[in-house]
């Protein structure tokens, strides 16, 4: 056990309550080390447990009560990261709110999930957005966090208590908040840190949008093992060739993509005859969000690269990750569509007929999860 978990019983359950205390944990041991960095600006873990401290005060003072959802609409920067976290420290839950949804989709958001407060900058959303629930602007709030602080004992908050809130697509229908409690993210961080691979210190690009809850591992995956989470703008993170240039520069080591962005940088790296544009500080590369096939361009990219394991993850919003395979060594001895692997920790899979009835080995049926991963329901369908 590495990092943030070295406190735990013998069962190998977190003894943290909450994300906030899991991260204070983090920032007593790793203070001085790097947090986030984003193009020349850098945060070291003391920083940013000092001025989520602050944010949360700076949010129960606006009125911020624990139980609370509080809409997240900011461009990729460092305040990212205290905010996320302040905002647990606060007891409230985040709402990921896209400044590119359309205006009906934002109002919709807010009004179904029943904000009490919107953080984001001035200019970004419409005033119909805002005028439903008290906004909280950065604009200069920094300055004034690291000059007031904050004081006196923050809420505490339990296990059981909600962390984010995101939206499915709506696809398939209306898109449905999905509640997501700590006790799940802290069992997936718990089980993040027992990983051989992912529970090493890393240099972790931040390339998922908030509105994906892939961004979770990223963060707090990085900051379990003191790693530093490099953050880049929404356009670099839209073109693959620059995108290849800066893994290269800044050191990269461990990437989140869905199989279509990863398939596309595969595509751009592979353009060039020599190595150019190959990230060759790549250990890791993490893909979930759609069916994993292994083609000859893919195995090129990873002989490419030196002992560098690819990890399939699987889980739909409503559990974040549940299973995962690691493939290593030679992609030519793997099989063209790897499995979604085995259940994480404390969770457990069957899979069932028509009738509820438990398949027998080989044969077809619906995937049923259940443990310490799934969430607490929808918002208002609990």
């Amino acid at each position: 056990m590495v990092g943030a978990f070295d406190k735990e019983d013998r069962n190998g359950e977190v003894l943290a309550s909450s994300l906030g205390e899991l991260f204070d944990g983090v920032a007593e041991r790793f203070s001085a080390l790097t947090a986030v960095e984003f193009g020349a600006e850098q945060i070291s873990y003391g920083e940013l447990k000092q001025l989520s401290d602050a944010f949360a005060h700076h949010l129960i003072g606006d009125g911020v009560s624990a139980g609370d959802v509080v809409a997240v609409c900011l461009p990729r920067s460092l305040e990212l990261s205290w905010v996320l976290v302040g905002i647990l420290k606060a007891g409230a839950a985040y709402l990921p709110v896209d400044e590119a949804f359309p205006l009906d989709r934002q109002i919709y958001m807010l009004k179904d999930s029943c904000v009490s407060h919107v953080v984001t900058r001035a200019g970004i959303l419409d005033e119909s957005v805002l005028k439903r629930s008290k906004p909280v602007l950065l604009d200069g709030l920094e300055k004034r966090l690291l000059v007031a602080g904050g004081s006196g004992a923050l809420p505490l908050v339990a296990q059981g208590d909600t962390a984010y809130v995101i939206y499915t697509s709506g696809s398939t229908g209306k898109p449905k908040g999905v509640i997501m409690p700590h006790s799940v993210l802290l069992n997936l961080m718990s089980w993040h840190a027992q990983q051989a691979r992912l529970g090493q210190s890393s240099r972790t690009l931040q390339f998922t949008p908030l509105g994906f809850d892939v961004h979770f591992q990223e963060f707090y995956g990085t900051w379990i093992t003191g790693g530093t989470l490099v953050m880049i703008s929404e356009e670099l993170r839209l073109n693959a060739l620059a995108l290849l240039k800066f893994l290269r520069r800044k050191k990269v080591s461990r990437l989140y993509l869905p199989f279509t962005a990863l398939r596309n940088l595969v595509e751009v790296a592979l353009r060039v005859s020599d190595r150019s544009l190959i990230p060759d500080h790549l250990k890791d590369i993490v893909t979930a969000g759609e069916q994993l096939s292994i083609d000859d361009q893919l195995g090129a990219f990873l002989k490419a690269l030196t002992n560098c394991v690819l990890h399939n993850h699987y889980g739909p919003s409503e559990t974040h990750v549940v299973s995962a395979l690691s493939l290593e060594g030679n992609p030519d001895n793997w099989p063209a569509f790897p499995s979604i692997g085995r259940p994480i920790n404390n969770c457990v899979f069957h899979v069932l007929d028509d009738n509820g009835r438990v398949v027998e080995e080989g044969g077809e049926g619906e995937l049923y999860v259940g443990g310490a991963c799934v969430a607490e329901g929808y918002v208002g369908l609990e």
